[in-house]
């Protein structure tokens, strides 16, 4: 846990973790029916990375997957009701890939969900992600990806795939190269890449995945929006998850005070700088 108040928890979430609440209001026994009226589901508050589906569960590492939001539930169950309430998505607000890494806000009380969720539906929740990307970005500053997103559902495999299309929705990504980095290959050849540094302002499904792969960049070891599929299997014999973490989150709590939940990049996805020498 990074912080836990009586408004609020921010969990770390590891990778191969399903992050998936189920949110089905039901009539307007709640406080917050006037929310529940306007919503069927999480969709429209999906992370800038998007919701954890079975269609990325393709590397676990162990094989092993875990349902996030259940082992919250066992962990906190005589403290916190809101956490068993299906009507709030037991208290989550946002959700994160199945391979990403990065901190999680779960609402504690009914207050505090409501006045979140108005903060995530104003864009008002502020996200910053770290990725390692294919290619050689240049370093001039922040720059804006707006490509519309349409999403393809598949209820058979509870699968989604994204893709660029003008019949999308709106979708707005800032992002800036921080770091640019090059590795020898097995073969003798020598591979780029780049760190890129991500604020989803909007939050559509997989939208860093796809604005970055759209922009020539596609992140290392993304399997599912990688187009050329033996680069990323390449990728997984180093990085053996997608390399997308979830470095910050900023919002405010119910004093209006600013919050920020500071994550730095995990040991697994640290260590595999070892391998890249910077290019200056």
């Amino acid at each position: 846990t990074h912080t836990h108040t009586h408004e609020y928890m921010v969990l770390y979430k590891p990778p191969h973790w399903t992050v998936n609440p189920s949110f089905t209001p039901e009539t307007d026994k709640t406080p917050l029916s006037i929310f529940n009226s306007r919503k069927k589901s999480l969709e429209n508050l999906d992370d800038g990375d998007g919701d954890a589906e079975l269609g990325d569960t393709v590397s676990t590492g162990d094989g092993v997957s875990r349902n996030f939001h259940q082992h919250i539930q066992q962990l906190y169950a005589k403290r916190h009701p809101i956490l068993f309430d299906q009507n709030v998505a037991y208290g989550f607000l946002h959700r994160i890939d199945f391979e990403t890494s990065g901190p999680l806000l779960v609402a504690v009380s009914y207050e505090s969900w409501a006045n979140l969720r108005l903060q995530f539906q104003a864009q008002l929740i502020k996200k910053e992600y770290l990725c390692l990307v294919h290619g050689d970005m240049k370093m001039d500053g922040e720059h804006t990806a707006d490509a519309r997103i349409h999403i393809v559902k598949d209820y058979h495999l509870n699968s989604k795939t994204c893709y660029v299309s003008p019949e999308g929705k709106p979708a707005v990504s800032l992002y800036e190269c921080i770091g640019r980095y090059e590795k020898h290959t097995p073969e003798g050849g020598v591979e780029r890449y780049s760190l890129v540094k991500v604020r989803p302002i909007t939050g559509r499904t997989h939208q860093i995945r796809v604005h970055l792969n759209h922009l020539g960049h596609p992140i290392v070891s993304d399997v599912k929006y990688c187009k050329d599929p033996t680069i990323a299997q390449a990728d997984r014999k180093w990085c053996r998850r997608m390399y997308l973490h979830c470095k910050s989150l900023r919002f405010n709590n119910l004093k209006e005070e600013p919050q920020l939940a500071d994550c730095p990049l995990p040991a697994d996805l640290a260590v595999l700088f070892k391998d890249l020498k910077p290019i200056v």
